[in-house]
């Protein structure tokens, strides 16, 4: 024997059914719960990536701008040297 609703025709569940129905929504809560716990972790280790991929770009930044600023040290010392020798000559 099943009752059914008046208004919508739906059928009524037991309190078995209810709770059998309860425990699935409750699963399948759980496996989205899961399933975006995966994913915010796979989102924090693919920022943690770029984030250190991003700190290798700046150190190499940094070294390329130490080397061009000791080039250029060397070569304002070079043309001292060379206007010295110049001068020299000229005496």
């Amino acid at each position: 024997m099943r009752f059914y609703d008046a208004a919508t025709g739906d059928p009524l569940l037991s309190s078995q059914e209810r709770a059998q129905a309860e425990a699935q929504r409750a699963d399948a809560e759980a496996q989205r719960a899961d399933a975006e716990a995966q994913r915010a972790d796979a989102e924090a280790r693919r920022a943690g990536v770029e984030a250190r991929r991003a700190d290798v770009e700046a150190q190499r930044a940094l070294a390329e701008m130490e080397a061009r600023v000791n080039a250029e040290a060397v070569i304002v010392s070079l043309r001292s040297e060379l206007e010295a020798i110049r001068r020299r000559d000229r005496e």
